[in-house]
């Protein structure tokens, strides 16, 4: 079960994070599993996290300088 979102951050970076490894079997995260509730991701006004309907976040801190053997990071080149 391989769950992954993309990110662009306002640095300029993008990042693709395979997030399954925090999915667990627990109530907070296992709606996680369900790929139509996992598509429900949104992010905060500020755009300082991510979000789901029943209150499982990251912040973006965490999320730019967290790696993992799947991540891809990205940096756009200047035009």
């Amino acid at each position: 079960m391989i769950k992954k979102i993309h990110l662009s951050f306002s640095n300029e970076t993008e990042k693709t994070i395979d997030l399954s490894p925090f999915i667990k079997d627990d109530k907070l995260s296992s709606p996680l599993s369900d790929l139509a509730y996992f598509k429900q991701a949104k992010l905060y006004e500020n755009g300082r996290e991510i979000y789901w309907p029943k209150g499982y976040d990251f912040f973006s801190d965490f999320l730019r300088n967290y790696r993992s053997e799947g991540d891809k990071e990205l940096v756009k080149e200047e035009k």
